[in-house]
């Protein structure tokens, strides 16, 4: 037997999310630009540390819209598979750096590919 379970998530928890990502998480693999707070967007690409420009990612419009769709999918993984982020924001609603990273990588790449 299966249950299904909504929550709803407020466009501050959304934004909030987007914030410790991009300020304190995701670095080490994506680069930003246009980047504003107060409206909860930016722009990223995979940056896979390389040099060469031709070899980087496409750029990426993140929204909290973009965000929501990464808890979606985060929430459906296994938690070895980076669903542990799910039940870690869900348990208090604060997310440190790693946790909002791994909803951010969710939402971006679709999949949990850097730790």
């Amino acid at each position: 037997m299966a249950a299904k379970i909504c929550i709803e998530v407020s466009e501050d928890d959304l934004k909030s999310i987007l914030i410790t990502a991009v300020e304190s998480g995701i670095a080490y693999w994506a680069e930003r630009k246009d980047y504003n707070y107060m409206k909860g967007v930016v722009t990223v690409r995979e940056h896979n540390n390389e040099r060469d420009e031709a070899k980087r990612g496409p750029w990426i419009r993140v929204t909290t819209r973009t965000i929501a769709q990464g808890l979606r999918l985060c929430a459906k993984v296994p938690a070895d598979e980076g669903g542990w982020a799910f039940a870690a924001w869900l348990k208090d609603r604060i997310g440190d750096a790693q946790t909002a990273d791994n909803i951010f990588q969710f939402a971006v790449l679709k999949e949990l590919k850097y730790g």
